[in-house]
């Protein structure tokens, strides 16, 4: 016979444990929001004509491109973008996140993903364009090689956007630390809508 109680008590306990989990949860993301100074450059950057481009090939830059394209940004969206792209544009912006299976089906490996990215940012530095970073993926999608792919992009960036739960890393802590990159960190995705909305005009 079914102890109604029993399934009850059971429920109740279970529905405690979600409770205590999403509250742990929200208070881990709250205090890494807390954690970070939010930071904005000290001037706008140029919205005549952005490029968007991948640092890993991961669908992360396909959310990021909807995002500019619903604040009406005037960007130009190059997953694999080349240095030859360059002279047209008024920022390069990178959506940095590492697929594995992004790369196969662009049949691309990583060393040579690192090295186009390298490219981009001499050939960007060289004609002086703004550098923006941006990290969408969570700590649950960080790895060996979008670290090392945030590493780099991250240092020599103008502007740095995360989302809260992207655990960050040593590199980003030393920089919100020195305070010598402007770095926005926001609670969802959705949200770095409102940091590009102030930061391009």
């Amino acid at each position: 016979m079914i102890d109604i109680e029993h399934i009850k008590r059971l429920s109740l306990i279970l529905l405690g444990i979600l409770i205590v989990f999403t509250v742990n949860d929200c208070i881990t993301t709250e205090k890494k929001i807390q954690n970070i100074s939010n930071t904005y450059p000290v001037e706008p950057f140029s919205a005549e004509l952005l490029l968007i481009t991948s640092a890993g090939q991961s669908t992360d830059a396909y959310i990021f491109h909807d995002i500019a394209n619903n604040l009406h940004l005037n960007n130009h969206f190059m997953p694999e973008a080349n240095t030859y792209n360059l002279r047209a544009y008024s920022s390069v912006v990178f959506v940095v996140g590492y697929s594995q299976v992004g790369m196969m089906l662009n049949e691309v490996t990583y060393e040579e993903e690192f090295k186009r990215v390298q490219k981009i940012v001499q050939t960007a530095q060289a004609e002086h364009l703004p550098i923006i970073a941006t990290y969408l993926g969570g700590n649950e999608r960080r790895s060996k090689e979008t670290d090392a792919l945030m590493e780099y992009v991250c240092s020599v960036s103008d502007y740095i956007v995360i989302t809260a739960d992207s655990d960050r890393g040593p590199f980003i802590d030393k920089i919100t630390e020195n305070g010598t990159i402007p770095i926005t960190c926001v609670r969802t995705v959705d949200q770095i809508s409102m940091p590009l909305a102030a930061i391009f005009k």
